[in-house]
């Protein structure tokens, strides 16, 4: 890991963005880390884009400089396109595939790019590693671990120091008794992601 590590996790109003971020830097207080969590909510409660900047370590501010992310956690396909100059070429994402249409994409007319575009888009340009991530929730029998998911995927594919011991933790203090069990589940099915993607 390095000295610091700036995530960035975007997405839309409704997908767990922000519960994404907080699951980060809860682990990352448990493991003893320094983190500052910012969030960009735009139009969440409208299913707008949202993003949240968690920096990891050794930090002077809570916003991720643009070409400064070294982690992209991205819950909607088109949103890691929109945030792609916050990151480097040696950044990481982590995809989603489950594409959900923004608002403006209808007022302009425009149709919704296919997933094999924005993701041969995204790759010929930076690492990309994507996730149904929605389908693999539903075997824990709630749709909204899908953040947990993508946090322990993302985790396990990009260093951030941050162990399984301290993610489980913070599970434990962020969800209330009766989701425990079910992120609990997510948290290990997205490990198992990651660790068939490298294979």
């Amino acid at each position: 890991m390095k000295m610091q590590s700036n995530v960035v996790i975007c997405g839309v109003g409704g997908q767990g963005v922000l519960t994404a971020g907080k699951l980060l830097s809860t682990a990352a207080l448990s493991e003893g880390i320094q983190v500052v969590m910012s969030e960009i909510h735009g139009l969440a409660q409208r299913g707008g884009a949202v993003s949240v900047d968690v920096r990891i370590g050794n930090v002077l501010g809570p916003i991720v400089p643009d070409g400064k992310g070294d982690l992209i956690i991205a819950m909607e396909p088109l949103e890691a396109l929109r945030v792609l100059h916050r990151s480097s070429r040696e950044s990481v994402f982590v995809v989603n595939t489950q594409k959900i249409p923004p608002v403006s994409l209808g007022i302009a007319h425009r149709e919704y790019p296919s997933i094999e575009s924005l993701v041969s888009d995204l790759k010929r340009r930076r690492t990309v590693f994507t996730v149904n991530a929605l389908e693999l929730a539903r075997k824990t029998g709630e749709l909204r671990t899908a953040s947990t998911i993508m946090v322990s995927m993302a985790s396990a594919l990009y260093d951030t120091g941050i162990t399984d011991e301290s993610f489980l933790n913070a599970i434990k203090r962020l969800f209330p008794l009766r989701y425990q069990k079910a992120n609990i589940e997510a948290f290990d099915l997205g490990r198992k992601e990651a660790a068939a993607v490298v294979k």
